[in-house]
């Protein structure tokens, strides 16, 4: 055990000292005006991530334009989803209550096969789905689809389960125990060893390091640096100081002299030293809400005089860009500027949580999510059920406009084909039903039954997107608060200028929730607070799943490489960690974009191999589900790997 500990300190420690390094590094670039991630990014944009983007997202309207307007792997996604309903014969209706029952171990087996319990695996693998789309991304549909999205969300939820159940059921069938008990499983496995076992193992080889390729890349995009990017992008605006934005009350009686007033405030903050020299310096002065028409129009005068002037610092002459802006917050003219982003702490804490936890394998993993997700998902969703009870008058009114606008041709973005897309793609990236992932989590679950745990991963799905998305929906729909669009009264969150744009995200949901819980902690609404907190823990456990699949995805191409080793495979996991950590506190302090998109487009583009290894296998499944154990051989290996984790 004193050994364990050493390790886990000595990667803990190689992983905060190579953040800093990164971020040393990173500062460094940043004052010699580097560059090199522009190039970085322009690379992979233009001869990776376009390719790779055109062929797994063309648009099917791009073939037939009449019919749909629809991502490839959306439509493929959708179609596995569909597909599974049917030809389990409606598994995810039939076996829900059955699947509770499961979760709540009324039929564990203590000497059954396996690392975790079911309940366990169902936590990790519903740490990995429960994430950002679930605050953020919901908020974007209803932005850009419409009320109407919420009803393909759910719809695509419950089709999804079935997709969960065939993918996870096979992922049990096809796992490899090897001969100290640990197990190795997922759908590289079923891939490889079950497109085998009916005669196709050149097509099963293949689409098993395919898909092994794209989980890594996968794991690092949508599981790694896009959470953490995107997450740390959203809760700067509602806490301005990780931003590096600095703000002061502008004190001046007379427009003339606000050029002064602007110049004193850039070098008392050093602002002429930040940024990149081709870039202005970009100030906004926030006026009061309550400020007349005419007065607004007096310092747009005063601002527009400014805006030539040209600061020198040094050998520095940069432009000045000033906008003004209205704002309830304020009660008087306020000046602010952005300085250097502090996202690098964001970054540290993130590594701390997340090191100290990966380190430990799959049993840590589950042991920290089979009580932080049911803990962080039962807050998160007793918030919304006390916003809705107290806005209850509203909800009937909520539920008729997802319903009449879902079939509304005249919905935003396209009418009724937008809505339907918006809300179907919102729904398969959330709960990742048909992307293979949770077989990873789930192959490693104490059971002699595949079945079983297929019916225990229904479930996910169905509290992924049929209860937390469907409940941060109704939140946005009905809570009423001092809202406004264009300078007009509105009712509702989603009416105004937070939900009005595709990048509105999290500040409409945490806009909604900072209107139902109002009162302010050291200047922030409860809401805000509680919508914030939900988010972090949510990108954390994301990040701890993510971690474990895409280590599960390099053992599979490793134990493959002949003279691979049991203290070969020891180092690679320390690697793995360590490299995860540092990616994680990349993702908070680099600016790069593109890069990242990569991994983002192969997360999803995992639908491909696996939906169409779940089509080949169904029959497996199905037998599966009738009660054949016999379906399909069972697997052993005798590769050699330490027997415990580090």
């Amino acid at each position: 055990m004193g050994k364990r500990r050493l390790v886990s300190f000595i990667v803990l420690v190689l992983c905060l000292l190579l953040s800093s390094i990164v971020f040393a590094e990173t500062t460094g670039a940043a004052v010699a005006e580097t560059t090199f991630e522009e190039d970085v990014d322009k690379f992979f944009g233009e001869y990776v991530v376009a390719p790779v983007g055109t062929v797994f997202f063309v648009k099917i309207g791009a073939i037939i334009e009449t019919i749909f307007k629809m991502p490839l792997v959306v439509a493929w996604l959708l179609f596995g989803a569909i597909f599974f309903t049917f030809k389990m014969g409606w598994v995810n209706f039939r076996m829900f209550g059955h699947a509770i029952a499961l979760v709540r171990g009324k039929f564990d087996k203590p000497d059954s096969t396996g690392e975790v319990s079911s309940f366990q695996a169902l936590a990790s693998a519903l740490s990995a789905t429960v994430g950002l789309g679930n605050i953020a991304g919901v908020a974007i549909a209803v932005s850009i689809g419409g009320p109407g999205a919420t009803f393909w969300m759910i719809v695509v939820g419950i089709l999804g389960m079935s997709a969960k159940f065939a993918e996870v059921t096979l992922g049990q069938k096809y796992r490899v125990v090897r001969e100290d008990g640990r197990i190795m499983g997922g759908a590289m496995y079923y891939l490889s060893q079950g497109l085998a076992d009916i005669g196709r193992p050149a097509l099963g080889k293949f689409l098993a390091v395919f898909f092994v390729v794209l989980c890594i890349l996968g794991s690092f995009g949508g599981g790694n640096t896009f959470q953490v990017k995107q997450s740390l992008g959203q809760i700067e605006t509602q806490i301005p100081w990780l931003a590096g934005i600095e703000s002061q009350p502008l004190e001046i009686k007379e427009s003339k002299e606000l050029p002064q007033a602007l110049g004193n405030f850039i070098d008392a903050n050093d602002l002429a030293s930040k940024g990149k020299k081709s870039e202005p310096i970009a100030l906004t002065v926030k006026l009061p809400k309550s400020y007349s028409k005419e007065v607004v129009a007096s310092w747009k005068k005063a601002i527009s005089a400014v805006e030539p002037l040209t600061v020198v610092s040094g050998d520095q002459r940069r432009a000045l860009k000033v906008s003004i802006k209205q704002d309830d917050g304020v009660q008087g003219p306020v000046i602010e500027g952005r300085g250097d982003s502090r996202g690098w702490v964001y970054g540290l804490v993130m590594v701390f949580l997340v090191g100290i936890v990966i380190i430990g394998g799959i049993r840590r993993i589950a042991s920290v999510a089979d009580k932080v997700v049911p803990t962080m998902c039962g807050v998160y969703v007793l918030a919304c059920i006390y916003i809705l009870l107290t806005n209850f008058g509203e909800i009937g009114g909520a539920f008729g406009l997802i319903f009449s606008s879902a079939f509304s041709g005249s919905a935003a973005y396209g009418g009724f084909v937008g809505v339907l897309v918006i809300g179907i793609t919102r729904a398969v990236f959330s709960n990742e039903a048909g992307i293979g992932s949770a077989a990873i989590a789930h192959s490693a679950a104490k059971t002699d039954e595949p079945v079983r745990e297929g019916i225990v991963a229904l479930l996910e799905p169905f509290i992924d997107t049929v209860v937390i998305c469907t409940m941060t929906a109704l939140v946005i729909l009905t809570v009423e608060g001092d809202f406004t669009y264009q300078g007009q009264a509105v009712q509702h969150v989603w009416q105004s200028d937070l939900g009005t744009t595709q990048m509105s995200g999290f500040v409409t949901t945490s806009g909604a929730f900072a209107a139902a819980f109002p009162t302010l902690i050291a200047g922030i609404p409860l809401g805000t607070l509680v919508a914030s907190v939900a988010l972090i823990l949510f990108v954390f456990t994301t990040l701890l799943t993510w971690s474990y699949y895409g280590e599960r995805a390099i053992t599979f191409l490793y134990d493959r490489i002949p003279g691979s080793t049991r203290g070969g495979e020891k180092i690679l996991h320390i690697i793995w960690r360590v490299i995860w950590c540092i990616g994680i506190f990349v993702g908070a302090t680099q600016p790069s974009q593109l890069v990242w998109r990569l991994g983002d487009i192969s997360n999803a583009a995992m639908a491909l191999p696996n939906l169409l290894a779940l089509a080949l296998l169904s029959g497996v499944v199905f037998k599966l589900a009738k009660g054949e154990r016999d379906a399909g051989p069972t697997h052993t290996e005798d590769t050699p790997e330490e027997p415990e984790e580090y």
